[in-house]
C-alpha cells in the first residue's frame, strides 16, 4: 500500500493495446493535458441536462431543509463566499478523483479489447488484468 508517497499518475493515460477510437483519442488529449475545443454537441434521444440538473437541485433543496429546518437564503449568519469557496475545494478534489477513476477504467477497458482480440490470454496478461483490476478497486499488490 502507498503511504504517504507521490504515486505517478502518468500511466495511467489509456494505453495503446487497442484501437482507440475519437472517443478515447478526444479522452487521451484531455488526461494529457492537452487544450482543445470541444466539438458541437450532437443531438441524442437522452435527457436534457439542463432538466437532470433541475431535479438534482429540487432534490437537494429537499434534503436541505430536510436537515436543517430552513431553506438557503441571504443574511442567513453565513459566509456565502467562503462556503462557496469550500465547496469548490472539495469539487476539485472529486474531480480529481473522477480524472484517476477514469482512465484506470478506460485502461481496464483496452486491456479487455486486447485480451478480446487474440486467441486466447496468456498467463502474463491475465495477471496484468488482474493487476489492473486490483489496481481499480485500491488494492496495491
Amino acid at each position: 500500500m502507498n503511504r504517504g508517497l507521490a504515486t505517478d499518475y502518468s500511466t495511467l493515460a489509456p494505453t495503446e493495446t487497442a484501437e482507440p477510437g475519437p472517443a478515447l483519442e478526444a479522452l487521451a488529449r484531455r488526461e494529457a493535458g492537452v487544450a482543445t475545443p470541444e466539438p458541437p454537441p450532437v443531438p441524442t434521444a437522452g435527457p436534457s441536462m439542463h432538466d437532470l440538473v433541475i431535479e438534482d437541485i429540487r432534490a437537494r433543496k429537499a434534503m436541505g431543509f430536510a436537515k436543517y429546518g430552513a431553506l438557503l437564503q441571504a443574511c442567513n449568519g453565513r459566509d456565502a463566499a467562503m462556503d462557496a469557496y469550500q465547496e469548490v475545494q472539495d469539487l476539485i478534489v472529486y474531480f480529481k478523483q473522477a480524472q484517476i477513476e477514469r482512465a484506470l477504467l478506460v485502461r481496464l477497458l483496452d486491456a479487455a479489447r486486447a485480451l478480446d482480440a487474440c486467441d486466447g490470454p496468456a498467463d502474463d496478461e491475465l495477471e496484468d488484468l488482474s493487476a489492473l483490476v486490483a489496481e481499480c478497486r485500491g488494492i496495491k499488490r
